[in-house]
């Protein structure tokens, strides 16, 4: 009826490419952590270093750093570079070029839709959260997306505009599991909006949505 494939990136787009059976799953985790401009910075450092550096290889993995343009110059520095002391790649815009002192790559705009899978991350500045959504809802694959700020009303904005299964406040991207969503072992992630099957009303055509709060909460 269905197959779920496990494995590397090719393994599951050979099989999607493939079957003739419907397939359960995604091809690409292309996630993001905007940081607002009403976030901690000690959190949104912590937060990020979590979400891109605990484990680069899975979907979960945070792969473009969005800053608010009015905490670029205060926060870039510091977020940027505990990643950068910890042996990650960064590259950015043109404002973050001007501002962070560390070495920095020239962005490309293949760079906002690539999953690097490795110790790199891209980063842009934004003019507010709206940009944030907007550049999200472009370039991101509908995985897993956080907000860090202390402004509630943002978050609660963010979270209801991003198109994405699993949209996460002031935590890492990396809890996007089914272990750690309480389901037991994890078969897959998927990013599908699936069709009903029978009868059909409305809450055969409602699909899920996680959110997830939290208090600058990293996973282990």
């Amino acid at each position: 009826d269905v197959i779920i494939p496990r494995g590397g990136k090719s393994l599951v787009k050979k099989v999607q490419t493939i079957s003739k059976l419907p397939i359960i799953g995604h091809l690409e985790g292309i996630c993001h952590t905007y940081i607002d401009k009403d976030a901690n910075l000690k959190m949104a450092t912590r937060v990020l270093h979590n979400a891109k550096l605990r484990n680069t290889s899975i979907c979960g993995a945070t792969e473009t750093v969005l800053f608010h343009k009015k905490i670029v110059k205060k926060f870039c520095n510091t977020v940027l570079k505990n990643l950068q002391d910890n042996n990650c790649k960064i590259i950015g815009d043109n404002l973050l070029r001007k501002f962070f002192k560390g070495k920095i790559y020239a962005a490309k705009k293949n760079d906002w839709s690539t999953e690097y899978l490795s110790a790199t991350i891209s980063a842009k500045c934004v003019n507010d959260c709206e940009q944030a959504i907007k550049h999200i809802n472009k370039y991101g694959t509908m995985h897993t997306e956080s907000i860090i700020t202390k402004n509630k009303k943002t978050a609660q904005k963010f979270i209801k505009n991003i198109n994405s299964s699993i949209v996460m406040h002031n935590t890492s991207t990396q809890f996007a599991d089914g272990a750690e969503f309480g389901f037991g072992g994890e078969v897959g992630i998927s990013t599908n909006k699936l069709p009903p099957r029978g009868p059909v009303g409305l809450k055969q055509l409602i699909s899920y949505k996680y959110e997830v709060h939290g208090k600058g909460h990293i996973r282990k």
